[in-house]
């Protein structure tokens, strides 16, 4: 099979661009294409697959998702106690704050 087209790693999905610059979106189920929507498959799914890249794209969404999880709790733990703080410092937090991390401690890095 040859390949006429190139696959672009994004954040949540992945950008296909055709040689004959058509543009199409695969994400962790399926091809924005219409031999996807026709036959449940195409040929830039396959290749995404192929290329492992689907299951890179599903575990940044898994990551991605987690860490909104995080920084909620971290938002609400903190609000419960008074303490209101910038984004910034909420994602300075995150980074150092793991399961076995003391509720003081994260009081104590919120100050």
């Amino acid at each position: 099979m040859t390949i006429d087209f190139t696959l672009t790693l994004k954040k949540h999905h992945i950008d296909v661009s055709s040689s004959s610059g058509k543009r199409y979106i695969i994400n962790s189920t399926s091809c924005s294409c219409l031999g996807f929507k026709f036959h449940g498959t195409c040929k830039h799914f396959q290749a995404a697959s192929n290329h492992d890249l689907i299951s890179k794209i599903t575990t940044k969404v898994v990551n991605s998702k987690v860490t909104d999880l995080r920084l909620e709790a971290i938002r609400k733990f903190l609000g419960s106690n008074n303490i209101t703080i910038s984004d910034q410092k909420l994602y300075e937090i995150e980074v150092v704050v793991t399961r076995d991390t003391l509720p003081s401690k994260i009081l104590e890095l919120a100050v």
